[in-house]
């Protein structure tokens, strides 16, 4: 257990990152980022309204998002995507290491996707909780249990549905309008965002080159470097701390003369 003088200096040392990181980005800096091991690391039900009130107590418009998770509770990954889509009029996102399954939808909605060296993006893989167990429904559509089986193609029907939504919407990270789609791309779309057909235990990267999607691929060693030293950070102070996840923003919303204002001071939360 580390003294609360050392989780200080563990917390400035994560804002100076921040700070220098959004210097290299050159746009206010927002991060989201889950301990990989407590719970798990996935996302649960009640981590949007956390997230809620954070975003919405800052006063920012246009961020870039850096995100790191495993995935997890699939309609709470919807709800968290839905309120960075809805709380900002511009985002970028960052995947410095990984992004998995649901936390994918938070990407998926973004205006754009900086994709680090070594950064991972998983396929969108939905669970769903059977008998106090968390099960992966892509495992089990064949399942010799027949309420296994229609709740696993119950769940993935729901997550191609919200795939297929999310095509339509605009701002996201497609390229094109639903219209310019066809089924066979739709279907395809579908295919490499759920890799349905050669699912397996292992992380599987998005097939970018077969997807319309608005990527940057960015090379930056350095960017990169400080990328990963930042969330190696924050995982560190939250397995120190036993929390499950951080979220952080370089900007702090103070009140001068009756007039809210951002400053570059730093800001984070660490759930329980």
């Amino acid at each position: 257990m580390k003294s609360d003088k050392e989780l200080l200096k563990a917390e400035e040392e994560i804002k100076r990152l921040l700070s220098e990181i959004e210097h290299a980005l050159g746009h206010g800096l927002i991060i989201l980022v889950y301990n990989p091991l407590e719970s798990g690391g996935e996302i649960i039900p009640g981590d949007s309204d956390k997230i809620f009130s954070f975003l919405y107590g800052l006063n920012i418009q246009q961020a870039v998002v850096i995100i790191d998770g495993p995935g997890g509770n699939f309609n709470e990954g919807i709800h968290i995507s839905n309120i960075f889509r809805n709380k900002l009029s511009t985002y970028k996102t960052v995947v410095p290491l990984i992004c998995g399954s649901s936390l994918c939808f938070t990407v998926l909605k973004s205006d754009m996707l900086i994709l680090l060296k070594g950064g991972i993006i998983t396929q969108i893989d939905p669970c769903f909780e059977y008998n106090g167990k968390i099960l992966r429904a892509i495992q089990h559509l064949k399942d010799n249990d027949p309420v296994i089986k229609d709740k696993a193609r119950e769940i993935l029907r729901y997550a191609e549905e919200q795939i297929l939504k999310l095509i339509g919407e605009k701002p996201s990270l497609f390229k094109h309008k639903k219209h310019d789609f066809g089924s066979i791309e739709h279907e395809n779309i579908v295919e490499g965002l759920m890799n349905r057909k050669e699912h397996c235990d292992e992380v599987e990267s998005i097939a970018f080159q077969y997807i319309p999607f608005k990527v940057h691929f960015n090379d930056d060693k350095n960017l990169a470097s400080l990328s990963k030293e930042l969330i190696k950070a924050i995982q560190n102070y939250l397995i120190d701390t036993k929390r499950r996840f951080c979220l952080g923003c370089n900007y702090e919303t103070e009140v001068f003369d009756g007039i809210t204002k951002s400053t570059r001071k730093g800001k984070l939360l660490f759930s329980p």
